[in-house]
């Protein structure tokens, strides 16, 4: 298997197990630790699924449209729509939420980068295994 097609597996992988990480942090967790903790799956979820559509892209390229898409959506909040399509659409409120929370910005930074991170890591595990073979 080459690196691309491991690299994509690997994300594949871990974007699922986060799924029910995140919804299990929102849904059976409770004050702040479950907040935050869901903002940073939440945030490093999206940097996943960047990641597998620009596979070959360096992780900053995932990181910062992760970024923006966060960012953007929790500012969003200040208008209202996304409460108004919450109201509308139950699970909208998975994606958009439905209030703004400022502490949210960090938790969304601190995901991506712990994520972006660990795409690096795993990259170049993946580079140094490709050279032993």
């Amino acid at each position: 298997m080459g690196s691309i097609s491991a690299r994509r597996l690997t994300l594949g992988i871990i974007a699922m197990a986060m799924i029910p990480a995140g919804l299990s942090a929102r849904y059976l967790g409770g004050g702040l630790a479950a907040d935050l903790s869901g903002g940073v799956l939440y945030a490093a979820l999206f940097y996943v699924f960047f990641a597998l559509i620009l596979v070959r892209r360096s992780p900053w390229i995932p990181a910062s449209l992760a970024m923006l898409w966060c960012f953007g959506i929790e500012f969003l909040q200040l208008t209202g729509l996304p409460a108004l399509l919450s109201s509308m659409l139950p699970a909208a409120h998975l994606v958009f939420g439905s209030g703004f929370a400022a502490l949210d910005l960090a938790a969304y930074a601190l995901g991506i980068l712990l994520a972006a991170a660990l795409d690096l890591w795993l990259g170049q595990r993946f580079r140094s295994a490709a050279k032993t073979r």
